[in-house]
């Protein structure tokens, strides 16, 4: 006759055993599902390119720049101008951490909006160079005053920009404008007052 208590350990032994079986088959077939699936990953590539998640369609072609007299007005866009209408030779202090005080020349610009919307300035760059090297000219912002952020439709507005250059080296020097990335650069070329 059967031990009850026998048969019983026989029975959980058993059970324990079929469900180690089933855990290391189970392990078994789920790596070998995730090795067959690298592999093959490697093996045939995607034929779409995976898409930058900073990709947001082709980026802007800049313009090209548009060189003017400094005394002349130049077109931004068909419905947006520029002009440097007043550039004088001052003297400036420093006043702020970087500046560099001394000979400057204060240039104003004025912008001219000839349609029927608001255009944006916010990202308006204003630079200058001076000297047969083109060396940069330091600026001097305490001493302007940038565009606002827009220019209203048909309307102009004005920005201030001071830059220390030497009197030695006004002979030429240019002014650019970068409105935006779209636009094109504005390189104002001529003399300074001294």
């Amino acid at each position: 006759m059967n031990d009850p208590a026998s048969s019983r350990r026989t029975r959980i032994t058993t059970a324990v055993v079929g469900s180690a079986v089933a855990v290391v088959i189970a392990v078994t077939a789920f790596g070998a599902v995730r090795a067959g699936s690298a592999a093959g990953d490697e093996a045939a590539p995607s034929s779409a390119p995976a898409a930058s998640p900073l990709s947001t369609g082709s980026a802007p072609t800049p313009a090209p720049t548009v060189s003017a007299p400094i005394s002349s007005e130049a077109p931004i866009r068909t419905d947006l101008t520029a002009e440097v209408v007043s550039s004088k030779a001052i003297t400036v202090k420093s006043t702020q951490a970087g500046e560099i005080g001394g000979p400057a020349v204060r240039f104003t610009i004025e912008v001219v909006n000839t349609t029927d919307r608001a255009v944006s300035l916010s990202d308006t760059v204003v630079n200058a160079t001076s000297g047969a090297d083109r060396e940069p000219a330091y600026g001097i912002d305490s001493a302007g005053r940038p565009f606002p952020s827009t220019v209203p439709a048909g309307k102009k507005v004005t920005g201030v920009y001071v830059f220390t250059i030497p009197k030695a080296d006004r002979g030429t020097v240019t002014v650019t404008l970068d409105t935006a990335t779209f636009n094109p650069v504005v390189a104002f070329t001529g003399a300074a007052p001294r």
